[in-house]
């Protein structure tokens, strides 16, 4: 039976898929030598222990304001109860909570870092049943700039753009609510005693293993899922026009050009 809850939430462009990835290659690991099991989603992206669902469960209207294919199905996206969606994820968290013997049940998924409410912040705690002492929340915080940078270009590579919703993780506003990180901090302290917060560097997979208190000795770590790779002169000037204005309008447009101005549902 579960004892402890370690919520590893991002940010997102803080080396969270690296993270990932290593839980995922160490799984077995993880339980033998260290009694933590790694949350598997019902959900399942490539790494298949990304928990996505987990943010798209908790989340105010307008985060999640149109869902990519690669996230969810066109059925889910078609008929998405967002009431039903939440109380299938907390059963299906509360029977793994009860059913495995590892003593730490570790969930990683950066899009809970989406919250800025205290109404979110509750939603999740309740889906977690444990006191409010076994529950860790890693975080990691990163240079708003830079971060913002990295973000536009993950989201316009992704074709992640173009949503008029001011509440939308895809609305790129640069002084928006995505940088708000200081309002996910104070949301998170309504409902969770113990934050642990990280700073981003070039060896997140060996912070992150330290902060929460199993640290590791990688002779070389992998990074995964990078946005500052060199890409083509027309894809840098179009990421140029987003981080320089508002974007929202900037990628209406660039959607209605190539054709896309349908995808929103």
């Amino acid at each position: 039976m579960v004892e402890k809850v370690i919520l590893h939430i991002g940010l997102h462009k803080t080396g969270t898929t690296s993270v990932q990835h290593y839980l995922r290659d160490t799984v077995d690991r993880l339980r033998r030598e260290h009694d933590i099991a790694v949350y598997k989603p019902i959900l399942h992206l490539r790494n298949g222990y990304v928990a996505n669902e987990v943010g798209i469960a908790i989340a105010r209207p307008g985060v999640f304001d149109a869902f990519p294919e690669h996230l969810v199905s066109a059925e889910l996206r078609e008929n998405f109860d967002k009431q039903a969606w939440y109380a299938r994820i907390r059963d299906w968290m509360a029977e793994l909570c009860e059913t495995d013997p590892a003593h730490t049940l570790l969930v990683s998924g950066e899009n809970i870092s989406w919250l800025r409410t205290p109404e979110e912040a509750a939603r999740l705690r309740a889906m977690f049943p444990v006191p409010d002492d076994a529950i860790e929340i890693v975080l990691c915080l990163r240079d708003t700039d830079s971060w913002w940078v990295s973000y536009c270009n993950q989201m316009t590579k992704l074709s992640l753009t173009g949503t008029p919703g001011h509440n939308s993780q895809w609305h790129l506003d640069r002084d928006g609510w995505l940088t708000d990180f200081d309002g996910l901090i104070a949301a998170l302290r309504t409902a969770f005693p113990t934050i642990t917060l990280i700073e981003y560097g070039d060896a997140m997979v060996a912070t992150f293993m330290e902060a929460i208190g199993h640290p590791v000795d990688l002779d070389r770590e992998i990074r995964e899922n990078r946005s500052g790779a060199r890409r083509p002169l027309l894809r840098r000037i179009r990421h140029a026009i987003v981080r320089g204005l508002s974007g929202t309008m900037v990628q209406r447009i660039w959607r209605r050009v190539t054709g896309r101005a349908g995808d929103r549902p």
